[in-house]
């Protein structure tokens, strides 16, 4: 889930498709680091206490749970502590480092710079919480990750 939705879950506002996109952020961090690709296996322990419930690597587990607010802080924690960062680039399964350059960089990098505006834009009248500023746009999206989306004809 968005750190801004976790942030206001009591009063969350509109939701909107950049939600979705950082939503995608996050699952995508979920599962470079806890999935081996070429196995049908997980890269987690199964939890004895649940037998067919798997646990999250320890360092995703703070982004489970009812605490919004830690969820909401732990995920912003990749951007502004850097040893969580490298932990976290660390842990990514050996299929999916390409992607740590090619997609996750870039796109912890786009986020960076949404939720920057977020902070400091968001009582100005002419405030963008469609796109943040244009910042957070389909198109940015695909861009960071190098992807030309295809053009739907009309």
């Amino acid at each position: 889930m968005s750190i801004e939705l976790l942030e206001t879950c009591d009063n969350p506002p509109t939701h909107r498709y950049r939600h979705d996109l950082e939503s995608f952020l996050y699952i995508l961090i979920w599962a470079m680091v806890n999935y081996n690709m070429g196995s049908e296996e997980l890269n987690i322990p199964p939890d004895p206490k649940q037998p067919r419930r798997l646990l999250t690597h320890s360092l995703l587990q703070p982004w489970e749970g009812d605490d919004y607010q830690y969820n909401a802080l732990t995920k912003t924690g990749i951007d502004h502590l850097p040893e969580y960062r490298r932990k976290l680039l660390g842990a990514v399964q050996p299929a999916f480092k390409p992607l740590i350059d090619k997609w996750l960089v870039p796109l912890l990098r786009l986020f960076s710079n949404a939720r920057h505006y977020l902070t400091w834009s968001a009582q100005d009248g002419d405030f963008d919480a469609e796109t943040l500023g244009g910042i957070l746009t389909f198109e940015k999206f695909m861009k960071a990750i190098g992807v030309v989306p295809r053009q739907i004809p009309e």
